[in-house]
């Protein structure tokens, strides 16, 4: 009889164990994902960070000198520019204006282009 017992409470002990195991195997897979992703984007930030003073210095030269050319001229510039900074990861409007920036002018009626929403994030 007592060993009856001891060995269900034994076996429940040992699915309440396993059931565990299983849970905590399936966090992990899922953290591993999240590891990658986190090394992703640390790497991500260290490159921007390292390029600030560059991305800075070619956003200023934006508004400073394009802000009244035409889409086509403003690519030129912005290819040449990049180029003989040696860089790929310029993007203005990711620098000087925020997703959620872009799409409050955008409920408030400014045109998705990204002529227009450049030429607002220069005179915000």
């Amino acid at each position: 009889g007592q060993r009856k017992g001891e060995a269900a409470v034994l076996k429940v002990d040992l699915e309440r164990a396993e059931t565990t195991l299983q849970k905590a195997n399936h966090l992990m897979s899922k953290m591993s994902g999240e590891k990658d992703r986190w090394e992703h984007q640390v790497a991500e930030i260290q490159r921007d960070a390292a390029l600030l003073s560059t991305h800075t210095c070619l956003s200023a030269a934006y508004c400073t000198y394009l802000g009244h050319f035409s889409e086509d001229v403003r690519q030129q510039a912005h290819s040449m520019w990049t180029e003989s900074r040696g860089i790929t990861t310029f993007d203005f409007l990711r620098i000087m204006s925020s997703e959620s920036e872009l799409l409050t002018w955008k409920a408030q009626g400014l045109s998705a282009d990204r002529l227009s929403q450049e030429n607002a994030v220069m005179i915000d």
